[in-house]
């Protein structure tokens, strides 16, 4: 069963990468682990947060 897409809002952020990690990115872009640079950098942002409990945190505040 395809998984169903959630719309969500998004606004516009600036970042500094090191060169090094900016390669990085484009290297799993190339060899198929993400469609841009953008979903790799949202997937790695939200994987650290899942790591640090803040998600779970985030979804009980706007529960109340």
């Amino acid at each position: 069963m395809p998984k169903k897409k959630i719309e969500v809002k998004t606004v516009p952020l600036q970042i500094r990468l090191p060169e090094a990690m900016l390669e990085g990115i484009d290297r799993a872009v190339e060899i198929g682990q993400g469609s841009s640079r953008a979903e790799i950098i949202r997937i790695a942002i939200a994987n650290y947060l899942k790591e640090l409990s803040i998600t779970q945190e985030m979804k009980q505040r706007k529960k109340r």
